[in-house]
């Protein structure tokens, strides 16, 4: 059974770490090293984790000055050992069998990357489940374009990296791809873009096998104000454009990007 790491970066999360902690390990898949990188948090957090650390030798612990989501998520990626590469935010929770089905999903398919789709729910701890979808292969700019949007009010694939387990040659060779740290949010959609250009293939499991928190008081994505917001559609619109994606898409993304400007104009 191939090693599998999944990096969980960490920022004052003392109310849900614990059910982020447990739903991985209550993986079907066991040999795991789950990276719990803090950034620097000032609540109980770290007590918490190291309680789980002691309890489970598969959680490893990494402290960190603060420097946002991106510096913890690298100080944990140079120093995984694992053959495949997975992330998860410490607010979310994944269905038992999620690592194992995505790691199926790779073996089965030669693909690079897999992605699954996730559930959006607010202020929730009940026992997730997975939704059974089929699965695709896609070449990877038109995985992109399947993940930039929600297929319905909650559910879609995201950019997020919670959804994606991908091959370590890949995201390390020949260099390893780090996360922008002057960036605090749309790094996810940046860090995904330089692993799609080194990926021949994705395969894309309709199955909702992750639970996006969007309830914490610090969220990033709550607080992100719709000038920042604005940037990151212009450069996802860029980048589309750029590995001659839809024009469908693009469209979207345009129409998205106008109703930025919008509220910004209004003040909003």
């Amino acid at each position: 059974m191939e090693l599998i790491s999944i990096i969980v970066p960490v920022y004052n999360r003392e109310n849900v770490v614990v059910s982020c902690a447990q739903s991985l390990l209550a993986q079907t898949y066991t040999n795991l090293e789950i990276i719990f990188s803090d950034d620097g948090s000032e609540d109980g957090t770290l007590n918490l984790l190291y309680d789980l650390a002691r309890q489970d030798e598969r959680i490893r612990i990494i402290e960190n000055q603060h420097g946002g989501p991106s510096s913890a998520r690298n100080a944990a990626l140079v120093t995984a050992k694992g053959e495949y590469i997975g992330f998860l935010d410490s607010d979310d929770m994944i269905a038992p069998d999620m690592i194992e089905r995505m790691h199926e999903d790779l073996c089965r398919t030669d693909a690079d990357l897999a992605c699954c789709r996730f559930r959006i729910e607010s202020n929730t701890k009940k026992p997730f489940e997975t939704e059974n979808g089929t699965s695709c292969v896609l070449p990877p700019w038109q995985a992109f374009e399947r993940m930039l949007f929600l297929e319905s009010e909650h559910i879609g694939y995201g950019v997020s990296p919670g959804t994606k387990l991908c091959r370590r040659e890949v995201v390390m060779q020949p260099t390893t791809i780090l996360f922008n740290e002057a960036i605090w949010y749309g790094e996810d959609a940046m860090w995904l873009s330089k692993v799609l250009e080194r990926c021949k293939s994705v395969v894309l499991d309709s199955s909702v096998m992750m639970r996006y928190n969007i309830v914490c008081k610090n969220s990033i994505c709550l607080n992100t104000h719709a000038a920042r917001r604005l940037v990151c559609t212009k450069w996802k619109i860029k980048c589309l454009k750029e590995h001659g994606c839809s024009e469908e898409t693009i469209h979207l993304m345009e129409q998205e990007e106008q109703a930025l400007i919008i509220s910004l104009l209004l003040g909003k």
